[in-house]
Parts: structure tokens; sequence; C-alpha cells
């Protein structure tokens, strides 16, 4: 166990570090939110995960028991599981374009800061250096049933609302995602109420495996469908250059303005935002605006969809 362990952390993380560059230059390429909130998700859970593999390296090689340095571990990880049970849900929101998504996206937030406040309270944990134990209070099992309630929110959301997504590339991500999550279910189920079973521990269990297995996984998912996405991405904006007779006809059938007109080519050429600002001579927050409401106008969510447009 203590030679796999190193290996298992670097295979995990590094695979991790792999899609989230990946994730981030398909962003850059194409800024939308739903894309901002899965960034976010995967960038906290990369985190989440490097504290838990360090907990259990350290566990297993080093200290033998659970040290303060491990508490402080533990809690320094908390919020990093608030970012990751917030994002995925939002960012499901944003792709489906869920009824009533504000306030969804405020229940949600609520909920996920309560149950992981929980945690710095000694009704949902603390620790006792002189016997190096952790120990769980009763309102502990409230912040894992969260957990468990959100994966399940989630899986239903993808589920039944997966043909509403429009770009291909989206669906897919989101197909294999919520698969790989229905796979891992029961993984979680047992990881989640594995504390909930006990009232303490002083080593961290090295059962708790299914989840870095999930994250590996989910960043080779993660690879693939940023490859294919960007390589579709380039190729789009090679093929299209509308001309001023399409951008005149078209600006007229959609009322847009001049402005919304102008940044149209731009947006095709694969400019990022801060480029049209400084080749239009105007501040990054109104063409941020200008984009809002061309793509409101046009009913789209990406400059993909804009680019299949013309």
């Amino acid at each position: 166990m203590k030679h796999i362990i190193p290996f298992y952390l670097f295979f995990c993380i590094a695979g991790g570090i792999t899609a989230l560059v990946m994730l981030f230059i398909v962003y850059r390429k194409n800024p939308r939110k739903d894309l901002f909130y899965f960034n976010l998700f995967f960038s906290a859970m990369t985190v989440q995960i490097f504290f838990d593999l360090v907990l259990m390296y350290r566990s297993i090689n080093i200290t033998g028991n659970f040290a303060l340095a491990d508490y402080l571990i533990l809690l320094a990880s908390v919020p990093f599981s608030f970012i990751m049970f917030t994002a995925f849900p939002i960012a499901i929101h944003r792709i489906l374009e869920i009824s009533k998504e504000k306030w969804r996206n405020i229940i949600l937030i609520s909920v996920n800061i309560f149950t992981n406040a929980i945690q710095y309270f000694p009704s949902g944990s603390s620790y006792n250096p002189q016997t190096e134990t952790l120990t769980f209070g009763p309102l502990y099992a409230v912040s894992g049933i969260s957990q468990l309630v959100i994966i399940v929110y989630c899986i239903l959301l993808l589920l039944t609302g997966f043909r509403r997504i429009k770009e291909k590339a989206i669906r897919l991500l989101l197909i294999l995602s919520g698969i790989l999550t229905l796979c891992f279910l029961p993984g979680f189920f047992h990881d989640i109420t594995f504390t909930m079973k006990i009232n303490y521990f002083n080593i961290f269990p090295a059962e708790l495996i299914s989840v870095p297995l999930y994250y590996f996984l989910l960043a080779v998912i993660v690879v693939i469908f940023s490859g294919r996405y960007f390589i579709a991405i380039t190729q789009l904006e090679k093929s299209v250059h509308p001309s001023e007779d399409f951008l005149s006809d078209f600006s007229r059938e959609h009322s847009l303005t001049v402005r919304e007109k102008e940044v149209i080519p731009l947006i095709v050429e694969g400019m990022g935002n801060k480029q049209i600002a400084d080749q239009l001579c105007i501040s990054t927050k109104t063409v941020n605006n200008h984009i809002y409401n061309l793509y409101k106008k046009l009913e789209i969510n990406s400059r993909f969809e804009l680019l299949a447009m013309c």
C-alpha cells in the first residue's frame, strides 16, 4: 500500500491537471458561462482530490495517525467542497436553461453554505490533539446527506433534460459525465455514509478511494471533449467569413445594433472579448454587454452557435 499510494496520487492528479489545462484553452476560445461554472467545478474538485490524497498518503506513509496538520488540511478543503457541489449544478442549470434557475441557485448555495459550515463547529466535527482523534458531531451526517442529494439531483437533471442541449459536444460531455456518476453512485454512497456509521477515527481511512478514481475517469472524458470541441471551433472559424451583405441582412432580420453587427465578424475570427475591445476602442465591459445582447436577440448561448448561424 505504501508504494501504491504515491503512484495513485500522481496518476489521478496528472490526469486532472491535463483536463484543467484543456478546459481553460476551450474556455478562452469560447468564454461562455456554463463552461466557466464547469471549469470552476473541476478546479475545485482537483484541489479537493489533492487534499484527500495528501491526507491518505500522510496517514499511511508518514504520521500513522490523524495528526493536527491533517485536521487543518481537512478544514482547508471544505471551501472547495462548497464550490464543487455548487458550481456543477449551476453549470447544468445554465446549459439546460432550466425554469426558475435563479431561485434554484439561491437554494443550492444556501444549503451548501449551511452544510459545509457545519464542519467548522463541534456539532459537525472536532479534533482532540491528545488522542489524535477526529470526532464527528450529530450534524455531520447532514453534510453527507446533502452531498448525496445534490449528486442524485444532477443525475436526474441530466437524464431528463439532455435532449434540450443543442450542441452535440456539450451534450456528449454531460451524458458521459452523468453515466459515469451513476456508475460510481454506490461508491459515493459508501464513502459518504462511511463516516456516518462511526463516531470518530484516528487514521485517515484508505477505503475512501472511489472519488479519486471517479475524478481520473472524468478527467479522461473532459480531455476527449475539450480536444474535439477545440478542433470543431477552430475548423468552423476557418470556414466562416460572413460578407458585408450577409451581415446587413442578418442585422435587419434580428434587429441588431451597429455595434452588435460589428462584433459578429470579430467573434467569428476567434477574437477574445479583450481583443474585440481593443479593435473597436471600447471597454471590455461594453463588449460583454454587446455580446450578451447579441446572444439574447439570436437566442443562442455560445460563439459556436453564432458560427453555425453564419
